[in-house]
């Protein structure tokens, strides 16, 4: 990922909280017929050494020790010059990206039924009433019976926060004024983001 210095994200806390944020995944890595990609939640291991995720057992990427890579994107949106206090500029796009490279293991059953309980304790909220042991052990073991849980071991990671760092504080501040008069809720996060990393506070 080409990234210039002052994009560049490097403190793993803010890196693995991004991850964790928005797990919801591109996975990208090589089958007999080239590159392919797939899309789900990946989320970090309890010690934040690892990713695990599952897919279905059919997918092509499901190869052990592949290398592969898992994009993970925020909040972004466009930004417009006429938004600066001077229009002779140019539009941009400011995002949010963590790729993130490992090595690709394959789970074992139990491994994999592991993964499907601590994703559902991740993503479901705590009053919806609904856990792993709701649906009947028959639809369950039919779910594992289609289903391959994975882990990636050995990463490596490169984030970027481009976030108008290369602007004056005066079109920074602009930026996020107009991001959140839009109150969409990307456009509201990435306002959040663009406030935190610029360190700049509500008046």
């Amino acid at each position: 990922m080409y990234t210039p210095e002052h994009f560049k994200l490097e403190n793993l806390d803010i890196i693995h909280e991004i991850i964790g944020k928005y797990p919801f995944a591109v996975l990208i890595s090589t089958s007999g017929e080239g590159l392919e990609a797939t899309h789900l939640p990946v989320l970090l291991s309890k010690d934040r050494s690892s990713l695990v995720g599952h897919m279905a057992s059919g997918n092509p990427l499901l190869q052990e020790n592949s290398q592969v890579l898992c994009v993970f994107h925020g909040p972004h949106a466009y930004i417009s010059p006429s938004w600066y206090e001077s229009a002779q500029s140019v539009p941009t796009w400011n995002y949010i990206s963590v790729h993130v490279k490992g090595t690709l293991h394959l789970l074992d059953r139990d491994q994999t039924e592991k993964v499907l309980q601590d994703s559902i304790l991740y993503f479901e909220s705590e009053n919806s009433g609904y856990g792993y042991e709701t649906p009947k052990a028959e639809v369950r073991n039919s779910l594992l019976g289609k289903i391959k849980g994975f882990e990636i071991r050995n990463l490596t990671f490169e984030a970027k926060l481009k976030l108008s760092q290369n602007h004056s504080l005066e079109r920074r501040k602009r930026v996020i004024d107009t991001l959140e008069y839009s109150k969409q809720d990307q456009d509201l996060e990435l306002a959040e983001w663009m406030r935190r990393i610029n360190d700049i506070r509500k008046s």
